[in-house]
């Protein structure tokens, strides 16, 4: 019975799990299709929350009575504990080398057990050599202005979707419904202005609407959208995560951001957040929730601009990020998006690899973009077939 999940989850991880236990029914309001362990780990989230609330409850009604009794030292003492309710501490991670050989172990078989390590970008050459955006995982995509970085983004947001994973994507500078058009695009293969324009024939309505009725008869996964506005903060996006997370009772595999340098950092710096102290606080801090989102952490990829020294330039390095190279020493992956005149003349744009984990670099591969349909490579894999392109 799920009731007996939860309390056999909540047992193995609390010392006092009968805290949670009057709040599990209220948990169970959740809509989701069957219970896994995901689903569980989820709704155990939602319960932590629970309590949190009602622990704020019982202090604060513990320091009204105290303030009646003129209970100075107390008082102060249940405002300290109220003030630290459900605040996340830093995790520290320990462990000894040679006792923890089995953990990694178990680490190495799960990946003998799967194709791809990570999430896939769609660019067949880049995902074999790295293994695809792993948990725990901050990747940075940079590039001048138009060059794509938007595209790309969503690229590698929409294509891990289409292979099953549930993706959140968040948007900082459009309206939802050109985020949507610009995936419909995609998937329909119906060019983009014809949704821009709304240059469209009842032939082009039909495919498109076909299009989204068999994605919705295959796709038990969501990719939700986010538009926030600019000026918001790791924290919001952090709180959007968790409400997606209760809403679907599903974990999310994937969170891309666009983009970095439009956010501002948690805790409001001195200046302006375009300094350069600012935004490396923010790389930092959506790298925290890469690392430690609800205890496990999430992949995340974000966008950053380039300097105006890297305008025109056939060739992108850490010194070229906008803001500083500390934003490029918080991912462990950074790619670059260039497009000089000779590739301009063929139609192609290159894929730079700038960063990646503790990997030798990759040479730059050729990516054969179609802004017509929104695709950063109009040749990647697609599902049961094998591209030729980067090979």
């Amino acid at each position: 019975m799920p009731q007996n999940m939860l309390r056999d989850k909540l047992g193995e991880r609390f010392k006092e799990p009968d805290l949670y236990l009057p709040f599990i029914l209220k948990c169970f309001q959740c809509k989701i299709d069957k219970i896994t362990e995901k689903n569980v780990k989820v709704l155990i989230e939602k319960l932590k929350r629970l309590r949190y609330f009602r622990l704020s409850l019982e202090k604060v009604e513990e320091l009204i009575n105290q303030i009646g009794d003129g209970q100075e030292e107390e008082v102060r003492k249940t405002a300290r504990q109220i003030a630290t309710i459900g605040i996340k501490q830093k995790r520290v991670y320990t462990g000894e080398l040679l006792k923890d050989f089995e953990e990694r172990k178990e680490i190495i078989k799960a990946r003998m057990e799967k194709p791809m390590v990570g999430i896939p970008t769609g660019v067949e050459r880049f995902d074999r050599i790295s293994g695809g955006i792993v948990k725990g995982e901050l990747g940075i995509v940079i590039g001048e202005t138009n060059i794509g970085k938007s595209i790309a983004l969503e690229n590698f947001a929409l294509y891990p979707w289409e292979r099953g994973y549930n993706v959140m994507y968040v948007n900082l500078e459009m309206p939802k419904s050109q985020v949507e058009f610009r995936a419909d695009s995609r998937l329909a293969k119906l060019k983009y202005k014809k949704f821009r324009l709304g240059d469209f024939t009842e032939k082009d309505l039909i495919k498109w609407e076909k299009t989204i009725k068999e994605y919705r008869k295959k796709r038990k996964n969501f990719f939700e959208i986010v538009c926030l506005p600019r000026s918001c903060s790791p924290l919001d996006v952090e709180r959007e995560a968790e409400r997606i997370q209760d809403q679907y009772g599903k974990k999310i595999d994937l969170i891309v951001v666009d983009y970095l340098n439009i956010m501002r950092p948690n805790r409001e710096g001195k200046g302006s957040s375009k300094l350069w102290e600012n935004q490396v606080d923010i790389a930092w801090e959506l790298k925290e929730i890469a690392t430690d989102f609800q205890e496990e952490g999430i992949a995340i990829w974000t966008g950053n601009q380039v300097t105006d020294e890297a305008e025109g330039t056939s060739e992108l390095k850490k010194k070229h990020i906008k803001y500083g190279r500390g934003i490029g020493e918080v991912a462990q992956i950074v790619l670059g998006l260039v497009q000089d005149q000779d590739d301009l003349l063929e139609n192609v744009m290159q894929l730079q690899t700038l960063k990646l984990r503790d990997l030798h670099k990759i040479n730059p591969i050729i990516l054969r973009p179609n802004f017509d349909f929104m695709m950063l490579n109009q040749e990647e894999v697609r599902p049961g077939m094998r591209s030729l392109a980067n090979i």
